[in-house]
């Protein structure tokens, strides 16, 4: 009867730290899972602002490239609208349109120019616009401003 005594009370030892173990791999678990949605969370913010960037330095070299074709004279209709080509996931979208026009009506001078780039990356694109003022006769150009501004 001891023996029995005994069974009985090593089975309730038993089942005792079988709950302790689960309960334990819970806690493990749940803290685990918390952790990787810390993560999860942490990358997708560190990723956001890398494309806002990296959008940003697409838009900037929409900006220089339209710059070079005022000066080399390479726009053809008003506005003249073109991409630049994707690298690594980034797009540009230049408009270049003369002052005078109505498609820049802001620009009352013939003489000015306006640049707008739309710079692309992954889910993220930022927009700068550059007036800057060409001579005709000389073909020195001044950049008036240069401004980013909401999409």
């Amino acid at each position: 009867m001891t023996n029995n005594k005994q069974l009985i009370t090593n089975n309730k030892k038993g089942i005792v730290s079988l709950g302790a173990i689960i309960l334990l791999g819970g806690i493990i678990v749940e803290i685990a899972l918390a952790i990787a949605i810390i993560v999860y969370v942490l990358n997708k913010g560190s990723l956001s602002l890398r494309s806002s960037a990296e959008a940003l330095a697409a838009a900037h070299s929409g900006i220089e490239d339209g710059l070079l074709r005022i000066l080399r004279n390479d726009i053809g209709t008003n506005p003249y609208t073109y991409d630049l080509p994707n690298v690594e996931n980034r797009i540009a979208k230049i408009t270049i349109c003369e002052g005078g026009s109505p498609e820049c009506s802001s620009l009352t001078n013939a003489q000015k120019r306006q640049i707008t780039s739309t710079g692309f990356s992954l889910t993220r694109s930022r927009k700068l616009v550059a007036v800057v003022e060409l001579d005709s006769i000389t073909r020195l150009m001044k950049i008036e401003s240069v401004r980013e501004v909401p999409l």
